[in-house]
């Protein structure tokens, strides 16, 4: 599993795109940073970014694809990803083709309106990503057939067992039983209840004269 870094904390250190990878927990693609003093560490890789740019976290970063900022000093109008709703805090926007817009800055607070449409203050000393997560297309992907998605690990979602055991075949397979529509004479069972005091299905007998005659069989 990839641990990403949200909070971008290596402020004034110039990184180096290595690669952009993709990971199978996630929608998004991840870029993979080499900076400075060695460290390497995963972000969410933006549409703009490409392998051999150059980004930076800080005050001072430029407004470019992939550099963390202050919402204070971030323009209005720019759509940012990664943005917490309080310093240090957890990050919002984090899906492939997400991105939060910023709409408006009054005081210590900046109006930003989310992917869902809400529109939140947040902090302006809270730092956000510049640029839209890439990978857009994911939503607009056809797998195709079911055995794609099998591959991907995902099961189907109707059970045999929630279905009427009457009319199940699938239930009677894993059992080992021959057939769950067949009955229990059929299965060389006994029947689960007395038929020595059942009456058996009336026989009708039409007369000579149309008349029908019933009568009862025991």
């Amino acid at each position: 599993m990839r641990i990403l870094d949200y909070r971008r904390e290596k402020h004034g250190i110039p990184a180096v795109v290595d690669s952009i990878e993709y990971d199978p927990n996630r929608t998004a693609r991840v870029a993979l940073l080499n900076y400075a003093d060695g460290e390497k560490r995963y972000i969410l890789a933006p549409v703009e970014l490409k392998v051999g740019d150059s980004l930076m976290s800080g005050p001072n970063a430029e407004i470019r694809a992939g550099n963390c900022l202050p919402i204070s000093n971030i323009p209005v109008g720019t759509l940012i990803i990664t943005l917490s709703s309080s310093p240090g805090g957890r990050p919002n926007c984090p899906c492939s083709g997400g991105a939060a817009q910023l709409l408006g800055k009054e005081g210590d607070f900046a109006q930003v309106r989310l992917p869902s449409g809400e529109v939140r203050l947040v902090r302006q000393v809270c730092y956000a990503t510049v640029g839209t997560i890439g990978n857009v297309d994911h939503s607009n992907v056809k797998l195709g057939k079911a055995g794609r998605k099998r591959h991907k690990g995902i099961r189907p979602q109707s059970a045999a067992r929630l279905c009427r055991r009457v009319i199940t075949r699938t239930a009677a397979a894993k059992d080992g039983s021959q057939s769950a529509c067949q009955g229990r004479r059929a299965r060389g069972e006994s029947p689960r209840w007395d038929t020595r005091l059942a009456a058996t299905r009336r026989a009708i007998s039409t007369s000579s004269d149309g008349a029908a005659n019933r009568s009862n069989t025991r």
